[in-house]
């Protein structure tokens, strides 16, 4: 009968350090896609509120009588 062996080789060493190189590496890019997100959540908050500002301009600039 062939009895397993407990001892870990080079190999299986190599294995179980990639693989939490890989679970690190896997939490920042979760991270870094958050913070992308959140980061053109504000520019696009950032676009439409110059927008709405550009309206209001336009508008007075029609009652001043100002061309652009």
């Amino acid at each position: 009968m062939i009895q397993p062996q407990n001892n870990l080789s080079l190999l299986d060493i190599l294995t179980i350090i990639s693989f939490i190189i890989g679970w690190a590496n896997y939490e920042e890019n979760v991270d870094q896609s958050d913070l992308q997100e959140i980061l053109q959540k504000a520019v696009n908050n950032i676009h439409e509120h110059l927008e709405i500002q550009d309206i209001k301009l336009n508008k007075i600039m029609g009652v001043l009588n100002i061309d652009t």
